[in-house]
């Protein structure tokens, strides 16, 4: 459990009303199957920041070479229900294409199985504009089809956005079986990620309000995509410290408890 979430439950124990923490963004890329994705009531994602009201996007898939598909959302709500206005998601085709596909669920089982089953590949940009919050970490969440593959991911700031990036900005991932398991990958290079498999990647106090992500699928062995991007506000420190104190609170109570 996240520190947040740590100081969150402490302030609860003590009967004390928690600062609210800001809502997250989720994107479900949808596969080929319309019906592939997670339900707006299922929660799902990595158990620390898992939420509920994913956003589908489905990619379209006219053209079989790849070149033309897209999709985007300008309509996008937050995992509690509430819009986001003025955020916009688009996916277009890098060279080598971009196609929805109905992947594995490499153990996944339910709404997760839902989430990572429907997939974007093999090379594509994801534009996300309007980013609501003043620092985030963004989760891209990996899968594939029956075969293990490793990819890269890189994140950048969008042409005349404000803001900055995760200094390291390219990550490789490896996916391949985990059980059923979300594992971080933090691979600088692809012989890292082959040495320890992973199956998603983070990029951490990004504050640009709009940004690329470049999703290369194809690095080694079969083919992988995108599951999902995830956008996590990063509290604000005033937030930070008012949980800190409840923290520490309950620590106090306890050693004169016991």
């Amino acid at each position: 459990m996240n520190t947040s979430k740590l100081a969150v439950a402490a302030v609860i124990s003590l009967g004390m009303t928690a600062p609210a923490l800001a809502a997250t963004i989720g994107i479900d890329f949808v596969g080929e199957n319309p019906d592939l994705k997670v339900a707006p009531s299922a929660t799902a994602g990595i158990p620390e920041i898992a939420q509920a009201n994913w956003n589908p996007l489905q990619v379209s898939n006219n053209d079989a070479n790849g070149y033309n598909n897209s999709g985007s959302l300008v309509t996008i709500v937050d995992s509690d229900g509430n819009p986001v206005n003025g955020m916009t998601v688009t996916v277009t085709p890098l060279d080598g294409g971009l196609w929805p596909k109905d992947g594995a669920d490499w153990g996944f089982t339910g709404s997760n199985a839902d989430l990572q089953k429907g997939l974007v590949w093999s090379k594509f940009r994801i534009t996300i504009t309007g980013i609501p919050y003043a620092e985030y970490d963004i989760y891209a969440y990996a899968g594939a089809d029956g075969n293990a593959g490793a990819g890269k991911v890189s994140i950048s700031v969008a042409e005349d956005a404000e803001g900055s990036v995760d200094a390291d900005s390219t990550k490789y991932y490896r996916v391949a079986w985990l059980a059923g398991q979300f594992v971080r990958s933090d691979a600088a290079t692809l012989d890292d990620a082959i040495a320890e498999s992973g199956n998603y990647v983070v990029f951490s106090g990004n504050t640009a309000k709009d940004v690329w992500i470049d999703w290369d699928g194809t690095v080694y062995g079969a083919w992988t995509g995108a599951t999902a991007i995830q956008i996590v506000p990063v509290p604000e420190p005033s937030a930070l410290a008012g949980l800190a104190l409840a923290g520490v609170a309950l620590c106090a109570r306890r050693r004169r408890i016991a």
